[in-house]
């Protein structure tokens, strides 16, 4: 006895198997990418830190403090140290630009 197929469509592309009942097995999925800080989300903070660093006469001490909160930031929340790094090199190149337009 022949089984018998439902199309949907013309294409056997979409052959659906008709019959058979059970569960599908679940769908194997890795976590979620999270993006710690996100360029867009944080365009108002870099501003501002780098609006304040620039009124200090050693803006290297300040920004040394706004980094040690981020990083620690980060690995509260359990980032893997990877991340962290490159999160943490993504916020000075970025600050460092905006530097440039308040000195």
């Amino acid at each position: 006895m022949q089984q018998q197929r439902s199309y949907i469509g013309n294409a056997p592309s979409s052959y659906i198997p008709t019959g058979g009942g059970g569960e599908s097995p679940p769908i194997s999925r890795g976590p979620a990418e999270i993006i710690p800080f996100p360029v867009v989300a944080r365009v108002g903070f870099l501003d501002r830190t780098a609006e304040l660093a620039a009124s200090y006469r050693d803006p290297s001490k300040y920004l040394a403090s706004v980094y040690r909160q981020q990083e620690s930031s980060l690995r509260r929340r359990g980032f893997p140290e990877d991340v962290v790094q490159s999160e943490m090199a993504a916020l000075d190149r970025a600050i460092q630009s905006r530097l440039g337009e308040y000195v």
